[in-house]
């Protein structure tokens, strides 16, 4: 049986720094620290013996709910059809089949959408 978790955390990524030769001069290792007030969501497997995480296989922003959702059920890779349905789709044929717009509903009409999973899935559809 497979035992994930889910964790609140603070990311931090990498960094190399190289001489003009190439050579490596300082490097510092990706890491996530885990905190109840971090911005960020861990997911991963833990050790079935000892219950500690044995690293990180998913990294996401807290508010990328889906996202992290997506990475746990892969992890689980449960047998039966799951029952969440495809929002991207059920969006994508909503805006190309009825020409609806999802953004003339939102309640945060006004504020920065970059972070919209709706504005990045109707960037798909004019790409």
């Amino acid at each position: 049986m497979s035992k994930i978790f889910l964790a609140t955390g603070n990311a931090t990524m990498g960094n190399t720094t190289r001489d003009k030769d190439g050579n490596v001069i300082e490097s510092t290792p990706a890491k996530f620290e885990f905190a109840d007030d971090g911005p960020c969501v861990a997911v991963g497997l833990l050790d079935p013996e000892t219950s500690m995480p044995q690293g990180v296989d998913g990294l996401f922003g807290d508010w990328d709910a889906a996202g992290y959702l997506v990475k746990a059920l892969e992890l689980l890779n449960p047998r039966r059809q799951i029952n969440i349905p495809d929002f991207k789709a059920i969006i994508k044929a909503a805006i190309e089949t009825d020409n609806i717009d999802f953004c003339d509903y939102c309640p945060r009409m006004g504020y920065d959408c970059r972070d919209c999973a709706v504005t990045e899935w109707k960037g798909e559809i004019e790409e």
